[in-house]
């Protein structure tokens, strides 16, 4: 990260997240605020696209989990920040054991706990620029192969998004670059038939090659 004199989007502004970026002396090249078109349709992946004019793939969002214990006079949750594509979901179970827990011991914050901890309100909720702390952050592995230059997330502000250079993204989270994405049922399907054809396909070479065909051939 560079130090820059030059006025930005995000040098002009008041938000916390603005004023995290200068005091964190972030280039508008890593990262700056860019304001969302007034007549965006809605917040959803598919809108923030269109008015920012990027691919889909491009959105990211940020949500809050809550880690909790155990021992019922355990202390409050741990809360932890993930990453990930907007058109993916969150895998409970990944995110897990990632944080060394049982899945029942994960679930996404609620409004209040969110805010709570990262200072942002569901929705809106940026990749890095967390108060009164830093959280864990985890970054879905996925994005970081996107063929794009950057992704938009949120700023803190529903008029504006955060626009990040990808390759800026987990040094400005500080973050741990996992797969944490739900499985989609078509990609089960896929991997299940990918499967089956590789099956088949063996099964047939060793029709051919006869009953004296040793492992060593493969």
């Amino acid at each position: 990260m560079t130090t820059t004199t030059s006025s930005s989007p995000s040098s002009s502004s008041s938000s916390p997240l603005a004023s995290w970026l200068r005091a964190n002396d972030v280039s508008p090249d890593a990262a700056s605020l860019v304001p969302r078109a007034p007549d965006a349709a809605g917040n959803d992946v598919a809108s923030s696209a269109v008015a920012l004019g990027v691919d889909a793939s491009q959105i990211i969002k940020s949500l809050v989990f809550a880690v909790e214990h155990g021992d019922r006079d355990a202390p409050a949750p741990v809360f932890v920040c993930v990453v990930t594509n907007g058109l993916e979901r969150v895998d409970a179970k990944k995110l897990a054991r990632l944080c060394g827990t049982s899945n029942k011991r994960v679930r996404l914050a609620t409004a209040e706990e969110t805010t709570a901890a990262c200072g942002f309100s569901p929705g809106v909720v940026p990749p890095f620029g967390h108060a009164p702390r830093r959280l864990r952050t985890f970054v879905d592995a996925e994005i970081l192969e996107i063929p794009h230059a950057h992704v938009y997330g949120g700023s803190g502000d529903a008029s504006r998004e955060m626009k990040v250079a990808t390759r800026e993204l987990v040094g400005l989270t500080r973050g741990e670059v996992a797969d944490v994405k739900r499985r989609r049922a078509a990609d089960d399907e896929e991997t299940t038939t990918t499967t089956t054809n590789a099956s088949a396909s063996v099964r047939r070479v060793l029709s051919h090659t006869g009953p004296h065909t040793t492992a060593s051939a493969w």
